[in-house]
């Protein structure tokens, strides 16, 4: 991955000087669907552990949608056996155009929803770093890392949906098969 610098630009529109990212030796704007692409592919990339494909819009506020694909795991290819394994999950990021100073927000687009850190209602996804925690220097790799951490480890203790966090602490396999239920359907 190439190292994360900063320089000052100018936004469109007369907005004023704004730190943005240098991808592949160049100032990255999130102004259009190339941009977007550019950064997301030298973010992601590398990631191996994860299936995944984008699609990128070209929306006045820059977003894409990405699918991850939790794989089944087995002591041959070293990935934990997670609760919600085998599951594709889509996700929608928003970037607003003071990206990187403030988070993109993300959005489950799964028709069915049942993880204690995803509403069920909105598809909000409750991720510290896209609240508190968030950094300029954070990357959308940092935010993919985090959605894996969820999806292998859902965690009950801040949750976003009571029933699935209260299910999840009392019967985990029971909250694995409700859940694959909710999201295969």
């Amino acid at each position: 991955m190439p190292p994360l610098l900063h320089v000052i630009a100018e936004d469109r529109k007369g907005m004023p000087p704004s730190v943005v990212r240098i991808v592949r030796g160049k100032a990255c704007h999130i102004t259009g669907p190339q941009d977007l692409n550019e950064l997301l592919t030298s973010d992601i990339k590398p990631l191996q552990a994860i299936s995944y494909s984008l699609e990128i819009s070209d929306a006045a506020l820059p977003f894409c949608t990405m699918s991850i694909k939790i794989f089944e795991g087995n002591k041959n290819n070293g990935f934990s056996v997670g609760l919600l394994s085998g599951l594709v999950f889509r996700f929608k990021f928003v970037f607003k155009l003071s990206y990187p100073y403030d988070a993109p927000k993300v959005y489950c687009l799964n028709e069915r929803r049942f993880h204690p850190n995803i509403d069920s209602d909105t598809g909000a996804v409750c991720l510290n770093i896209l609240r508190l925690d968030w950094k300029p220097v954070l990357s959308i790799k940092s935010v993919v890392f985090g959605l894996l951490l969820l999806l292998y480890d859902p965690s009950p203790e801040d949750p976003l949906d009571k029933d699935a966090a209260a299910l999840l602490k009392a019967d985990p396999l029971k909250f694995s098969q409700i859940a694959k239920s909710h999201f295969l359907q």
